[in-house]
Parts: C-alpha cells; sequence; structure tokens
C-alpha cells in the first residue's frame, strides 16, 4: 500500500490499524492523513444524511451498514491513535534519558513532532528538577521559570510578549468560513486555533488563513 497516495477507506484504515499493531516501530502515515480522515467521515455523514431522506426499504439497510461503519471507524481511529501515542511516549522517554541524536522520528506527522517534543521537554526538565538535583544534593524542585527557559530553548524563533496585538497586526488577518471540519492545531507562536466545524467562522492570522484557503478547507469572506 503506497503512502503517499493513500485513499482513505474503511479497508485501509483497517490495514493501517493491522500494521500499526503488529510492528513495533511507528508506522508512517500520509502527511494529509487526519484532514483526509476528516474528509472521509464528512462523506460519510453526507450519505446517511441523504439515505435518511427517503424510506425505500434498500435505502434504509444502506443507511444501517454505514452508520455501523462509521461507528467502527472511530473504534479503529481511536486504537490507532493509542498505539501511536504509547509508541511517541516511549521514544520521548529513550530521548529524555539519553539524550540521543538517533531517536527516529522520521514517521512521525508534524502534529505528532510536537506532542514528542513536548513531551522531551517536560520529561527532561522533571529529571533535572527531581533526579539530579537529589543526586546533587539538592532538594527535588521544578518550578515553572525552569519550564519557561527550557520551552524557550527547544523554539526556533523567540518571541516578544506583547499584552494587545498592535492595530497592524489586526488588519493583517483574514475572516474565514470553514467548508471542512478542521481539528485542533498550534501555530506558529504555540497558539491554539479550533477546533473547527463546517460553516464555522473565524478572524484568523493571514499566513494561517492563507493556508487553510490554499488546501480547500476555508474560504475568505469578503470584509465588505
Amino acid at each position: 500500500m503506497g503512502d503517499e497516495d493513500l485513499s482513505i477507506s474503511y479497508e485501509t484504515l483497517f490495514e493501517l490499524l493491522r500494521r500499526e499493531k503488529y510492528k513495533d516501530d511507528i508506522q508512517k502515515l500520509p502527511e494529509t492523513f487526519f484532514d483526509d480522515v476528516l474528509t472521509y467521515i464528512s462523506d460519510k455523514k453526507t450519505e446517511i444524511g441523504d439515505a435518511n431522506q427517503t424510506i425505500d426499504l434498500l435505502k434504509a439497510t444502506e443507511h444501517a451498514k454505514l452508520r455501523n461503519q462509521l461507528s467502527n471507524v472511530a473504534k479503529i481511529l481511536q486504537e490507532l491513535y493509542d498505539r501511536r501515542e504509547k509508541k511517541i511516549l516511549m521514544l520521548a522517554m529513550n530521548k529524555a534519558r539519553t539524550d540521543s541524536n538517533i531517536i527516529d522520528t522520521t514517521n512521525l506527522l508534524d502534529i505528532e513532532k510536537q506532542l514528542f517534543h513536548s513531551l522531551v521537554r517536560t520529561m527532561q526538565n522533571y529529571r533535572k528538577g527531581i533526579l539530579i538535583s537529589v543526586l546533587e544534593g539538592r532538594e527535588a524542585s521544578v518550578t515553572d521559570a525552569e519550564v519557561k527557559v527550557i520551552v524557550e530553548k527547544q523554539e526556533p524563533k523567540k518571541v516578544e510578549n506583547k499584552p494587545e496585538p498592535s492595530p497592524s497586526e489586526n488588519a493583517l488577518k483574514k475572516m474565514v468560513r470553514f467548508t471542512h471540519a478542521v481539528p485542533k492545531f498550534v501555530g506558529k507562536e504555540l497558539e491554539v486555533y479550533g477546533p473547527f466545524q463546517e460553516e464555522d467562522v473565524a478572524n484568523l492570522p493571514g499566513d494561517i488563513a492563507e493556508l487553510l484557503i490554499k488546501k480547500g478547507r476555508a474560504v475568505e469572506i469578503s470584509s465588505q
């Protein structure tokens, strides 16, 4: 099964879970995996909605089949996520303990890499504040200030704290209407957006809005 041109279906999701279940290493997924799954679920819900419009016995049977399939897809996705989450946790644990540069994260999705680095930072900070402190004869202690320092060191770009966005920053924002459901995501400065449902409206930074529009997830709303 080629991952780059993977077409989401009940069968392919089941196969992805099977691979994740029986292989020790975390398996490669397409970068657009979660977006593709959202589209698949949305399409299935549309089919269910169409089936609800008729009292035809055959359609009613198909409707029941679709609902059962959608329920099974939810179970598959949850188990797939749980297994990948456990593997990411093990990778982060190894990285935090050894600080090795050979931990392989190439098969992680971008959003999973964020989880991995966040776990590593937290584990390293508590290891330093508890274990290393005690071994060096100091009281075990982990402060918020230490957490902040470690996070800032890991980030490629340092951000100045600003109490309120300036008028020029607001001018760069764009109002968009979502045409597909979009899960919660993190911006460049670690700000959290979403989750958004289809037909939701939001005022977002220009670069994020443009990316969503380019991916066909949203359309710009005219300010006039």
